[in-house]
């Protein structure tokens, strides 16, 4: 279709079976903290939901601790955050808001042992994001997948999701993609007053 109609410039493939040729997508690309996380953990699921309140909470500290800083997150470096004391010590160094500082450093305090209670399956799951061929797909780029500018430039996106390969992955992917569309659509919306766009606004997940 987009070479047919000469719209190859406005084509953007996202596919986890062929990293190669496709943009990337962040999913932790938004206007703040709470909304990245909200979206994160509405596409996750978890077992336990006292160690899902537990994780939630020190996912929010992280991504916070990544905002305050005027720099974008990403599933790597929330990886990294979360596993590395000593890059974690130098974020925390740099913080300038102090209830968030003390409240780090309170988690960086912990045994091994109990970070790893808390946190063992936020990282597990964090991880399908950033070990793998896929890994790349997720990092923010000057190629990533924007919805924001897609819906405004009248971009085609073509997101490729084999849930029989990538079980969690796809799924995972899939929700957060769908949760980021939203938001970009009502974001379009309001900043039209309410009005409809004259143009239909179509997204295709194949999986």
């Amino acid at each position: 279709y987009a070479k047919l109609e000469n719209r190859k410039n406005d084509f953007r493939l996202f596919s986890l079976a062929n990293p190669g040729p496709s943009s990337s997508f962040n999913p932790l690309k938004g206007s703040s903290a709470q909304e990245v996380t909200e979206r994160v953990f509405s596409s996750f699921s978890f077992e336990n939901e006292y160690y899902k309140n537990v994780q939630y909470k020190i996912f929010l500290s992280l991504v916070r601790l990544v905002f305050v800083q005027k720099e974008t997150p990403t599933f790597s470096l929330i990886h990294r955050l979360l596993v590395d004391m000593d890059e974690l010590a130098k974020w925390v160094e740099a913080c300038p808001e102090e209830a968030l500082k003390r409240e780090m450093i309170r988690f960086m305090k912990l045994s091994e042992k109990e970070r790893e209670e808390r946190t063992s399956g936020l990282e597990t799951m964090i991880g399908h994001f950033t070990i793998g061929e896929a890994a790349c797909l997720f990092e923010e780029t000057d190629h990533s997948i924007d919805f924001d500018v897609a819906l405004k430039e009248g971009q085609i996106i073509y997101f490729q999701l084999p849930t029989m390969y990538f079980p969690f992955l796809a799924s995972a992917t899939g929700k957060l993609v769908l949760q980021c569309f939203q938001n970009a659509v009502s974001k379009r919306q309001m900043n039209m007053g309410g009005a409809n766009d004259d143009e239909s606004e179509v997204l295709f997940v194949h999986t």
